[in-house]
């Protein structure tokens, strides 16, 4: 789908210089080049390759290398895009996060809510139960759209800074376009990255320290 959706814009439009790389034509190229052969699962190009291409291995280096990532999310969490935003690369998403965010992480059966009293008669609202259960939708039923647009502002697609929203296709493109703003936004998401990886091993230096304080009490006793 965004293929076509995609590659149709850029055909009528001759201003728009750059070309759209499916990440599954990534992934077969690279895998064929890996294994030195010509031939994937009885296809020849990922076009004519009808199953979900699942590789030993992910390409980080050549997916890194491109310009940006367009992103169409399918669930709350996507391993794929943490790892092309550590990678400081720049990620366009779309602006209404709410009609895209359908998946397992949003299913109703994924739901449980434990009837526990010291959380129901919660007073402090930190602790109180939340009005709208963040379990909105599935394929099967119609969307929690309320829901939807309240727990989809909770998501890394939304929280993580420096990311590019687009309402559609041709802001899409526009944006694209300033190479400018695209280098800034990388070296800003470069020094994030930075400052959490130094807080992240701050933190779990902690935890080791106070695991390790706690055997020696142990031991002690």
């Amino acid at each position: 789908l965004s293929e076509c959706i995609f590659d149709s814009f850029a055909a009528q439009n001759e201003w728009f210089t750059l070309r759209f790389v499916q990440m599954e034509s990534v992934l077969f190229e690279e895998h064929l080049v890996q294994t030195r052969s010509e031939v994937f699962e009885n296809a020849k190009t990922w076009r004519e390759h009808r199953n979900e291409i699942k590789v030993p291995q992910m390409p980080y280096k050549t997916l890194a290398s491109h310009r940006a990532a367009v992103c169409l999310p399918y669930d709350t969490t996507i391993f794929l895009f943490n790892e092309l935003y550590s990678a400081n690369m720049p990620i366009f998403v779309p602006k209404d996060l709410w009609r895209w965010l359908i998946g397992p992480h949003t299913s109703p059966h994924m739901e449980y809510l434990h009837d526990h009293p010291g959380v129901k008669d919660a007073t402090d609202a930190t602790y109180a139960v939340p009005e709208s259960s963040p379990f909105f939708a599935s394929i099967h039923q119609p969307m929690g759209v309320e829901q939807g647009l309240d727990w989809s502002s909770y998501s890394d697609w939304a929280l993580l800074p420096y990311l590019f929203y687009f309402q559609g296709v041709p802001e899409l493109f526009l944006q694209l376009m300033d190479f400018e703003a695209l280098l800034s936004a990388s070296a800003k998401m470069k020094s994030f990255n930075d400052e959490e990886l130094v807080a992240s091993v701050e933190n779990w230096r902690k935890v080791a320290w106070r695991l390790l304080a706690a055997v020696e009490n142990a031991e002690a006793g």
